[in-house]
């Protein structure tokens, strides 16, 4: 079994999105299995072009040759991926979404119906038929994930894949002023990655605990406070 991280993050190794893949992938790989990982700002990804020529050309083969044949090349042989976006404006990051949108030359132009109903493309080639979601917010609510979960379920129905779970940690600017407060969500995660390994399953019970807020609204609001006099001494270093 192989699982393939895609972090969407802008700052790559630098952001928490990366260590909470850091920690999932992890787990997995003190099972034996296959992991890998890219950081998608590092790559050179133009935009898609809507030209087409993936479906009406050269069906499943894109026109831009570009370093986004990395990752198809391992979506191909990847069991699952885990699609890791801090949220950016209530959506994923223009990084991801831009790989997320070049997916399309794996569907044909032709036309079904799933079990549902649901009317989407046929595949010239499959994605990975599981995925998993990893994202972190700066408000301290986890009504802020809510279009980014409703946006990566309707992508998971649009390519008849199935949503193992959503790791949803909010409160990043409270954690970045307390760094250490990450490390249960760091070793939860881990948890969940090493049993995923194991049993190809993810139990809904660590799923809850890993998104359970860290912070009450007092505590959140007493950190971000530090965080505003930080930002307030680096607009005005001389008061």
């Amino acid at each position: 079994m192989k699982a393939l991280f895609l972090n969407g993050s802008a700052r790559g190794d630098k952001g928490i999105t990366s260590k909470l893949i850091k920690a999932l992938s992890g787990g997995m790989s003190k099972t034996g299995m296959e992991t890998v990982s890219i950081n998608i700002s590092e790559l050179k990804i133009v935009p898609c072009r809507a030209c087409l020529y993936c479906m009406h050309k050269n069906p499943g083969v894109c026109v831009l040759h570009d370093e986004m044949e990395i990752i198809y090349n391992e979506l191909k042989q990847s069991d699952v991926v885990i699609f890791g976006s801090p949220v950016y404006l209530d959506g994923i990051t223009a990084q991801l979404k831009t790989v997320i949108d070049r997916l399309v030359c794996c569907m044909e132009p032709f036309l079904v119906t799933d079990h549902t109903g649901f009317t989407r493309h046929s595949f010239s080639w499959r994605l990975p038929e599981k995925f998993i979601i990893v994202s972190t917010c700066g408000f301290p609510e986890t009504d802020t994930f809510n279009a980014l979960i409703d946006y990566f379920r309707s992508l998971s129905k649009n390519m008849n894949s199935k949503i193992l779970a959503e790791f949803c940690i909010p409160g990043s600017i409270a954690i970045q002023m307390k760094p250490e407060s990450l490390d249960q969500k760091l070793e939860l995660l881990e948890s969940a990655g090493y049993a995923y390994g194991m049993y190809g399953t993810l139990d809904d019970t660590i799923i809850e605990k890993v998104n359970r807020p860290l912070f009450s609204k007092k505590e959140y609001f007493e950190l971000a406070e530090l965080y505003e006099n930080r930002c307030r001494k680096k607009l005005n270093p001389l008061k």
